[in-house]
């Protein structure tokens, strides 16, 4: 597995029977130097990160990516548990890295976290 260096190294667990709605928080409330403001995020998740082909693609433009307070860079995902379910089995761990795409400099990126997901086998669910 291979880590984005200067990104954040984050480990998840989640269930398949609920909303993904982790929120976040990026860099040190006293740093101004950068923000949320005008951009956008991608995540692709994969089995491997080698393969070609993620499992699930998920996108701000989507939806997935919520920017709750783009000065103090607070985000939070809003994965519902049908996309988790219909994409990612339970019992697998898989691959993931949230990048930032900056429009004002040509569309730049810049990774934020990447690390793991392991998708455990919600109890309850509702259709």
């Amino acid at each position: 597995m291979s880590f984005n260096y200067g990104a954040a190294i984050v480990y998840f667990a989640i269930n398949n029977n609920v909303t993904w709605d982790d929120q976040f928080k990026f860099g040190h409330s006293s740093d101004l130097s950068w923000d949320l403001n005008n951009k956008s995020f991608i995540m692709d998740i994969k089995t491997m990160d080698t393969d070609a082909t993620p499992l699930l693609s998920l996108s701000s433009a989507l939806g997935h990516f919520v920017v709750d307070d783009p000065i103090a860079r607070v985000m939070h995902m809003n994965v519902d548990d049908h996309t988790i379910r219909a994409a990612l089995p339970a019992g697998a761990t898989y691959q993931y890295d949230l990048i930032m795409i900056d429009p004002a400099f040509n569309n730049s990126r810049d990774a934020l976290m990447s690390g793991t997901i392991q998708v455990r086998q919600g109890v309850t669910i509702e259709d």
